[in-house]
């Protein structure tokens, strides 16, 4: 489900729990859903969410996200801005190129590679044949937080909350300081 910045609603015909309302709405990969009222989100309350542009490319990010962009020149563990298209939630603004004074600030996880991609070449009755593989480099990164009125990102990376362990782990620990 895709939402944009003047309160339309797009469905992805793929989502599992509201097939049935693309089935009354129409058929089509995106059928739009203007207007219709979701019993389980919350009318009123919009997340706050930017569209940042990196490497010619424009995505859209919320707070505590984590995507895949084109390599970039960080290290892990660095925090790195980027400047924001668009600003959506309550308020949305939409910039001219760009909103003055908004952030979206973000620290690097890691750096990866894709899949191989495998580009093959065959003339027919010619005996040419040519196979060719591609790895695209690509770095995660985790958005900490969306800035606006032109505040600058902390230099350090918030604590994220850690998931509760399960009684079994802890006693499996228990069990092995135990045995040493």
């Amino acid at each position: 489900m895709t939402c944009l910045a003047d309160g339309s609603v797009f469905l992805d015909r793929r989502a599992p729990c509201l097939h049935k309302l693309v089935q009354q709405r129409g058929h089509g990969p995106r059928t739009s859903l203007r207007g219709l009222v979701l019993p389980h989100l919350e009318i009123g309350i919009r997340a706050m969410f930017a569209v940042i542009k990196t490497g010619g490319k424009q995505y859209t990010v919320a707070a505590d996200q984590k995507i895949e962009l084109g390599k970039l020149p960080a290290k892990p563990g660095d925090i790195v801005t980027f400047p924001v298209i668009l600003l959506g939630g309550d308020n949305p603004t939409i910039g001219s190129p760009m909103v003055s004074g908004a952030l979206v600030a973000a620290e690097v996880v890691e750096h990866a590679r894709g899949d191989k991609v495998i580009a093959f070449k065959k003339r027919r009755r010619q005996n040419s044949r040519r196979k060719r593989g591609h790895r695209q480099d690509y770095t995660v990164v985790r958005i900490t937080e969306i800035l606006t009125d032109g505040k600058q990102p902390s230099k350090e990376v918030k604590p994220r909350q850690a998931k509760s362990k399960t009684a079994k782990s802890g006693e499996t620990k228990e069990k092995a300081s135990a045995e040493k």
